[in-house]
Formats: C-alpha cells, sequence, structure tokens
C-alpha cells in the first residue's frame, strides 16, 4: 500500500509568507514612493555616503579622544566632527542626488505614463522627496549613537544639541524639495548649476561654522531657553515647511495637466498665512524687523510664482469659481492661474503685506529700509512687466524670469564697484540707471552723492512705474477670461 504525498506543513508556508512580506514595501504606500526607495536605497551614492560617513566618523573620534587634552575638549571635538560630517551629507550631498529628478523623467517620456496612471502631479513629487527624506532619516539614525558617546564627556547642552540636529534634518528636507521642484525647469543654470553653486558653498562653510564660536551659540539659540529663542526656532521651521511646500507645488505644476488648478490653492493658502501673521502681530507688537521676514518669507516666492504663470485657462478650472455667483466669479480675477490674475493677486498681497508692516509691528520703518523695501519690490515687478509685452513669445515664463533678474542684479554689481572706485563727485551717473531698482541698494550706501529722500522718492516712482505697466496689460489679457467663463456657461446650458 503507497503511502499518500507529504503534504507541506503550515507553518512553514506562513513563515515564508511573513519573510517575503517583510523583505518587501507594503502596498499601503505610493507606488511612486516605493520606487524611488527601492531605487535610492539600492544607488551606489547612497550605500558610499552612508558607509563612509559611519567610517569617518568611527576614525576621526577615535584620533579626537587621543589628542584632545581634557574630556571637555574631546567633547566639544566631538560635537563638532558629528555636525560637520552629519551637515556635509544631508546638506550638500543628498540635496545634490536630487538634480535632474523630474528632468529625467520627463526627458525620457515616462512622466506622460505615470500621469496616465492614478498618481497625481503631487503624489510623483511627493514620492521622489520623500524617498529622499527617508534616506536622509537614516543618516540621522546612524549619527545619534556617536551623539549619546558624545554625552559621557560631559559640558554637553544634551537638548541644544538634539534640537539642531533636528533641525540640521529639516533643513535638510527643505533644500531637497527645493532642488526637485527646480529639476523639472529647462534650464540647466536653474536646474543645475544653482545647486552646485550652494553645494560647493556649503562645502566650504560648513566644517569652518562647526569649529568657530558661532556654533555654540545656536546650541544656545536651539536650547529654547528664552522665548525669543523659541521664536525663532518656531519661525525657522515655520518658514522651511512653507518653503519647501511652496517648491514642491512648482515642480507638481511643471508636470501636472493643464486642467489641473495648482495656483488657487496656493495663493490662498499664502493670504491664510499672512491673516494669521497679523492677527498674532496685532495681539502681540513683535519686533518689526522679526515680522518683515517673516511677510517677506511668505509674500516673495508667492509674488513670483503669481507673476510667472503662463495663460492656460480652461472651462473645467473657472467651474467652481462660477458655482459661486458673482463672489467667485471676481475671486477669479485674483486666483485663476496665469499672470493676469497673478498681477492683481500681487496687487492685493502687496496692500496686504503694507497693512501687516504698518500695525503689526512695534516701530516703523527707517527711510533706508523703505528704500530698500520698494527697491526690492521694484526689482520683482521690472522682469514681469518687461515679459507682458511679449507674452506670446517666451515658452518658459518662470526661467525668463530669473534670467531679467540676475542679469539685472550682474548689471548692478558692475555699477557697484564702478562707482566705488570713483569719486562722490564722479558717481552721480549711477543717476541715468534709476530704472534698475536694485541700483538703489549701491545709491543708499553712498549718503554723500545721494539724498536719502530723493533716493526713497526715485525708488517709489519706478516701483510704481512697473507696477502700473503690468497692471495695464494684464487688465488688457483679463479680458479673455470672461470668454472662457462664457465657453463654459454655454456648455451648461447645452
Amino acid at each position: 500500500m503507497s503511502e499518500a504525498p507529504a503534504t507541506p506543513a503550515v507553518p512553514d508556508k506562513a513563515r515564508a509568507l511573513l519573510a517575503d512580506k517583510l523583505a518587501d514595501f507594503s502596498d499601503k504606500p505610493s507606488p511612486m514612493l516605493v520606487k524611488e526607495l527601492r531605487q535610492g536605497l539600492r544607488a551606489k551614492t547612497f550605500v558610499i555616503v552612508f558607509l563612509t560617513l559611519q567610517g569617518l566618523l568611527g576614525l576621526v573620534l577615535l584620533s579626537s579622544l587621543g589628542a584632545a587634552s581634557s574630556p571637555q575638549d574631546a567633547g566639544h571635538n566631538i560635537s563638532g566632527i558629528i555636525f560637520m560630517f552629519f551637515a556635509l551629507a544631508v546638506l550638500v550631498i543628498q540635496p545634490a542626488r536630487a538634480i535632474g529628478a523630474l528632468h529625467r523623467e520627463v526627458q525620457e517620456n515616462t512622466i506622460e505614463l505615470m500621469v496616465l496612471t492614478r498618481l497625481s502631479a503631487w503624489k510623483i513629487v511627493l514620492g521622489k522627496w520623500i524617498s529622499l527624506v527617508a534616506q536622509s532619516a537614516l543618516l540621522l539614525a546612524a549619527v545619534i549613537p556617536y551623539l549619546i558617546l558624545r554625552y559621557w564627556f560631559g559640558d554637553m547642552n544634551l537638548f541644544g544639541e538634539l534640537i539642531l540636529l533636528l533641525l540640521v534634518f529639516l533643513t535638510s528636507a527643505f533644500a531637497t524639495a527645493v532642488v526637485i521642484g527646480v529639476s523639472c525647469l529647462p534650464s540647466v543654470i536653474i536646474r543645475g548649476l544653482l545647486p552646485l553653486i550652494f553645494g560647493a558653498i556649503g562645502v566650504v562653510a560648513i566644517p569652518g561654522f562647526c569649529f568657530d564660536g558661532n556654533f555654540d551659540e545656536l546650541v544656545e539659540t536651539c536650547s529654547m531657553q528664552s522665548p525669543k529663542d523659541f521664536m525663532s526656532v518656531l519661525a525657522f521651521v515655520f518658514s522651511g515647511c512653507y518653503i519647501g511646500w511652496t517648491a514642491l507645488g512648482i515642480g507638481a505644476s511643471q508636470i501636472a495637466p493643464v486642467a489641473e488648478n495648482h495656483s488657487s490653492p496656493k495663493r490662498l493658502a499664502c493670504l491664510v498665512l499672512l491673516s494669521l501673521i497679523l492677527i498674532i502681530s496685532l495681539f502681540t507688537q513683535p519686533g518689526v524687523y522679526y515680522l518683515l521676514a517673516l511677510v517677506m518669507i511668505l509674500a516673495i516666492p508667492a509674488l513670483v510664482m503669481a507673476l510667472t504663470e503662463p495663460i492656460n485657462l480652461l472651462p473645467p478650472v473657472c467651474a467652481p469659481f462660477l458655482k459661486k455667483g458673482t463672489a467667485g466669479i471676481i475671486a477669479g480675477r485674483f486666483l485663476y492661474p496665469g499672470w493676469p490674475s497673478g498681477v492683481m493677486f500681487s496687487a492685493l498681497l502687496i496692500a496686504f503685506s503694507s497693512g501687516i508692516l504698518v500695525f503689526g509691528g512695534d516701530t516703523s520703518l527707517t527711510l533706508d529700509d523703505l528704500t530698500r523695501l520698494t527697491g526690492m519690490l521694484g526689482s520683482l515687478l521690472m522682469p514681469a512687466a518687461i515679459m507682458s509685452f511679449f507674452d506670446k513669445k517666451i515658452a518658459n515664463r518662470f526661467t525668463f524670469y530669473l534670467l531679467i533678474l540676475v542679469s539685472q542684479f550682474v548689471l548692478t554689481l558692475v555699477l557697484h564697484y564702478i562707482a566705488d572706485a570713483l569719486s562722490d563727485e564722479q558717481r552721480g551717473f549711477l543717476w541715468f540707471f534709476c530704472w534698475i531698482p536694485m541700483n538703489f541698494f549701491s545709491m543708499i550706501e553712498m549718503p554723500r552723492t545721494f539724498d536719502p529722500k530723493s533716493i526713497f522718492q526715485v525708488a517709489l516712482g519706478i516701483s510704481l512705474f512697473y507696477g502700473i505697466v503690468l497692471l495695464i496689460n494684464a487688465v488688457i489679457r483679463l479680458r479673455s477670461i470672461r470668454d472662457v467663463e462664457m465657453e463654459y456657461l454655454e456648455h451648461l446650458k447645452t
């Protein structure tokens, strides 16, 4: 009598199934995130950085123990070494890995396949960003044991250094978001060269910063022993989150279909945040320069994006606004995608920001500060005013805007160095270049030649001129919005 074939044991099947689940990602995360994590963790760049960080920290820490004259000196050296290597890894190398993250997908014609799936533009961008941030988190986890070793040498501000380590990690996340956001732009200079330049600056600046008195002051600030330090850390985190979200939004809007509206949520978020700042400042009356920094961090990215958006308004985008009646139509003139409505939004944004500085600060700004603000505003409006005459001939408005802005900066530097080499009586030629708003920054530094009140008046006039030019061209092109709205209304009737 033959024996029945033995069936595999059920526990063995369960054990194999559990091993497969532990060896792979769950089905719950986004497929884009899973794909990027698999590729990122297997990438030679990450493996080399991870192993090199461990090896260098171990080797240098042992060397510093023998070279230090006392345990306290060894502790300070260990802190500087830990933060130097960790900052170089997450602030220089990790953001540099994001260069071309979206451009490669566009160049290889794989972005259309992603968009055709259920993955939205935001999910694609977030998948790439979270993948790099998760790898930076692994580097953070690898550094913490060395920081614990540092604690036993004494004379350590444990809470301050832990907070600083987390802030370095958050700064890496913000910087990675910025690099990913601009990685889809066609300009090689903006997409690749600028991140590399900032990375080179970081390579030089980080080691010097970790071994001077500024490092101890920063650790003291991160310990948040005073309300001022706490508000400074909170403002840094808040500003970084907003800048990172804005940068990721740029990347999402570049690869998203035209029918998706990414502009209105960003503009509404900026207005809401400014409203919160106004309400808080009315009750607390913070320092005017502290308030100015927050307003600039919120307003400048929103203004630049609003002025550089192409006109791609479609009836489905108008639908949510038209359903609100007259109020929705009026709101659409400020929130519709495209630079014409962006000019109207920018005017509202400038008025709102000015009100916050006037009513929310504890003191008033000086005349030189007002001149600098006016010159900065004119510098931001000038490229948009020039582009408003050549709207149909500009393929990528954001890239062209930055090109004009950088050219304005370079020309201002050249004029400044020429004027600085001349005598006070010969510097008056700068008035011929007052149409360049950045030029007023140089003129303020030469009070013997230029009257501060005259500089402010001319700067205000130049800024108003560029603003009026933008408003006129925007109002002319806003007429096309009504045609799109009528097309949607006629479609509803049929």
